[in-house]
């Protein structure tokens, strides 16, 4: 469900960031299925929590990392759904330690780019002691008609994306040497994939 809440001129109030943070609090079912807790959340950052418990251990006794991951990742839907209505791209989630059971981790997330395309957020998690279990970042694209804040003149557009014609006719076709994975200077300076 796609709930649009910024105000005329792009502005958002900390009232609807409160109702956004509701919302998903409300509507989130993996919050309740690891019962996790929202420590705090703010326009563009979250802290969530939640006890290793018997039905999230693996093999090894041990926290799985789904259960790490999915910490981290209501935290960054949180931060992110906050700011605009978005749905993850990517993510890059390094595992440096296990979370034991019994143990209380905590994954804080922030926006560190909001761009009109994207957002880009920081991501950790810590375990009761505050030692570093997990550190990564992950790309949110906005979904719906949420204007940017920081550019009034696109309060009434959406995102564009571009048709897989429209990109090919961007790029030049690949000549017989580019087919065999040799650029000349000439082709390399045409095509914009090649300089990448």
């Amino acid at each position: 469900m796609v709930v649009w809440m910024a105000t005329r001129g792009g502005a958002v109030t900390d009232h609807d960031v409160q109702k956004r943070i509701d919302l998903i609090k409300a509507n989130d079912r993996v919050i309740r299925l690891f019962g996790m807790e929202v420590d705090a959340a703010a326009e563009g950052v979250a802290r969530v929590s939640a006890i290793v418990s018997e039905e999230v251990l693996n093999h090894h006794e041990l926290a799985h990392g789904a259960f790490v991951f999915a910490v981290a990742d209501v935290a960054f839907a949180l931060a992110v759904n906050s700011v605009t209505d978005s749905v993850a791209v990517q993510w890059s989630l390094n595992l440096f330690r296990p979370a034991l059971l019994g143990e209380r981790i905590t994954a804080d997330c922030s926006v560190i780019h909001r761009g009109r395309r994207l957002l880009v957020v920081e991501l950790e998690v810590h375990n009761s002691a505050g030692k570093l279990l997990a550190k990564g970042e992950a790309t949110a694209l906005p979904v719906g008609k949420d204007p940017s804040p920081s550019d009034p003149s696109s309060k009434d557009k959406a995102p564009q994306s571009s048709s897989s014609k429209d990109s090919a006719a961007k790029v030049p076709a690949a000549k017989d040497s580019q087919a065999k994975g040799r650029l000349t200077k000439d082709s390399a300076a045409r095509d914009p994939v090649a300089e990448g």
